[in-house]
């Protein structure tokens, strides 16, 4: 049960950053007007989105799954 409420925030997350990285159009014709970030940041976001899912997903640093064992 511990492995699939973490594998929840991993996919969600990954999921995000590809698609900023893919700039799929649903994020692109939110991201300026909507949110009001520049478009410049859409690579840096992504980024750090899939670094933090990566970091998550390790199990020394995935601290909620540690947790529910």
């Amino acid at each position: 049960m511990g492995w699939i409420l973490s594998a929840i925030p991993v996919l969600m997350l990954t999921m995000s950053a590809v698609m900023k990285l893919l700039r799929s159009p649903g994020v692109m014709e939110n991201w300026g007007p909507k949110f009001g970030y520049p478009e410049g940041a859409l690579l840096a976001i992504g980024l750090v989105e899939l670094a933090c899912a990566m970091l998550y997903a390790l199990p020394r640093t995935a601290v909620l799954e540690r947790r529910s064992r």
